[in-house]
């Protein structure tokens, strides 16, 4: 048996010890990492352990940057060309709300719409026979058109009246360009052009003749200041399951659109291109060289019939 002086002995040394330890671990906890660097398994942020947060919250920090990146180019654009079709008299891009719709819409767009002639000759020439060998896809009742016009006496006298009367048309009061801005642009200078009738016929002469961007042009006349639409971005804005039909008459300026939207392959974007190549032009430039209107017109319908349809309009 132990003496009282033992057990007592034995108390002391077992509180001292537990005191130690005490001491050891909260000397430890001290020195222990924050949570910011713990080992693994030891930090919890509301129930979940730190390795699991961490790979909650990584791919969202280091995801963010490149798909930022990817879409600014292509945001910056949509948002630019809201702002310049709103300026044209609009309140929308062609794509607002409706990508859900799987059907799509059959899109005409007219780029140097004139007195709305051509898209009298798409909706009654043109379509009719396309639509008859179509088994699928939108139809007649889907038809959106987008005319383009700058020249200020074909949209009061016979376009804007065109849009009160059809539904199915919007007329954009700008030039068809590769950005958006306000730009000069020249009259035809020919008088004998000013008071031909509007007739919906290929061939047809057009009302106040062919205004361009242009000042090269042989008919170059009268500058004035117009506003432009980057139509590269306005194609791109439609749904992938429209049907787009683009006719392009803008006197000369066809190389500069044509470059732009093969360099960003959305010419594969269109159905069928309707396009007057205008070849008695000295020189231009496409896709960034230098050559003969002529030269660039081939090239330009090879690239084409790659990858889409063209009907050569005049």
């Amino acid at each position: 048996m132990k003496s009282p002086s033992s057990s007592q002995t034995d108390r002391t040394a077992a509180l001292v010890g537990s005191l130690v330890l005490n001491v050891v671990l909260v000397v430890l906890a001290l020195r222990a990492p924050a949570c910011s660097t713990p080992p693994p398994c030891v930090c919890q942020f509301a129930g979940v352990d730190r390795n699991t947060r961490a790979s909650v919250v990584a791919p969202v920090t280091d995801s963010v940057t490149p798909i930022a990146s990817r879409n600014h180019e292509h945001g910056s654009r949509k948002a630019a060309l809201r702002v310049a079709v709103q300026e044209a008299g609009k309140q929308s891009i062609p794509s607002t709300g409706r990508c859900a719709d799987q059907r799509g819409r059959l899109v005409f767009i007219d780029l140097g719409a004139n007195c709305g002639n051509s898209y009298q000759l798409f909706i009654k020439t043109i379509l009719p026979p396309l639509l008859k060998k179509q088994t699928s896809g939108p139809g007649l009742e889907d038809l959106r058109a987008y005319l383009f016009e700058f020249n200020p006496q074909l949209i009061h006298q016979y376009l804007e009246p065109l849009e009160a009367r059809d539904s199915r048309v919007e007329v954009i009061k700008a030039a068809a360009h590769v950005e958006n801005g306000t730009f000069t642009a020249y009259m035809d200078n020919r008088k004998e052009h000013q008071n031909f009738p509007c007739v919906a016929q290929r061939g047809a002469r057009n009302p106040a003749g062919a205004s361009s961007l242009l000042s090269r042009m042989p008919r170059a006349g009268a500058p004035i200041t117009v506003s432009a639409v980057d139509v590269p971005a306005f194609i791109e804005a439609f749904c992938p399951q429209d049907t787009l039909h683009v006719k392009m008459d803008i006197e000369g300026f066809e190389y500069t659109l044509l470059s732009e939207l093969i360099k960003r392959r959305l010419h594969c974007r269109v159905h069928t291109f309707y396009i007057e190549f205008h070849t008695k032009i000295p020189w231009v430039i496409f896709l960034d060289h230098n050559t003969t209107s002529a030269a660039a017109a081939a090239h330009a319908k090879q690239k084409l019939r790659q990858c889409t349809n063209f009907i050569e309009w005049f």
